[in-house]
């Protein structure tokens, strides 16, 4: 009864270093969300022993760097266990941690109201606009999309004319181009 008793006591012990020996192997890669370099999806990366979690984001606080910038996080391999990063410079522009991707097509003509580019118009394009107001970044793709007045300017007024347009109905129509058949008229500095 000693004996087996003894050796279950070693089986037990032996279990629980290779437990302990696994967990600390696990623990010690690094993972990436987005699957490493991927500049137009938002990820987040752990490095080695399960630190703490850091996503990536749009560099656009410093005024020393571009308004692009992407801060990428991600392993250096499936087995790596270092966590490096790479700052990106988005040709579009850079939100909520991503590159903005803009498919060429849309680009010209442009629509109003559109102000991200996506080819919808809807409460993501006010939220870009509003973004832009508070610096989460510090360009439009299109300036001329959010001009929703067609005044020139580019202002909190134009946030508040696309709400109405969208939500509440007293605007019934923005300024052309309001659709992909027609033209922007207004000679202006905007750009798009």
């Amino acid at each position: 009864m000693k004996r087996v008793m003894y050796i279950l006591t070693v089986l037990l012990i032996f279990i629980f270093i290779a437990y302990l020996v696994s967990a600390q192997f696990t623990q010690e890669l690094c993972s990436d969300s987005d699957g490493g370099l991927n500049y137009y999806e938002r990820g987040s990366a752990v490095p080695k022993g399960g630190g703490d979690i850091t996503y990536d984001y749009c560099n656009n606080i410093n005024s020393q760097k571009e308004s692009n910038t992407l801060v990428e996080f991600y392993c250096e391999s499936d087995n790596s266990i270092e966590l490096s990063l790479e700052e990106y410079n988005c040709p579009k522009g850079c939100l909520n941690g991503a590159c903005i991707e803009v498919k060429e097509s849309l680009l010209l003509p442009f629509i109003r109201g559109d102000v991200n580019i996506d080819g919808r118009i809807n409460l993501r394009d006010v939220d870009y606009l509003l973004s832009f107001f508070y610096h989460y970044h510090d360009n439009l793709v299109c300036e001329d999309a959010a001009d929703m007045d067609d005044d020139g300017i580019v202002n909190i007024n134009d946030a508040i004319i696309l709400l109405d347009y969208l939500y509440i109905g007293n605007i019934k129509e923005l300024p052309p181009p309001n659709s992909k058949d027609q033209i922007d008229l207004t000679e202006d500095n905007l750009k798009c």
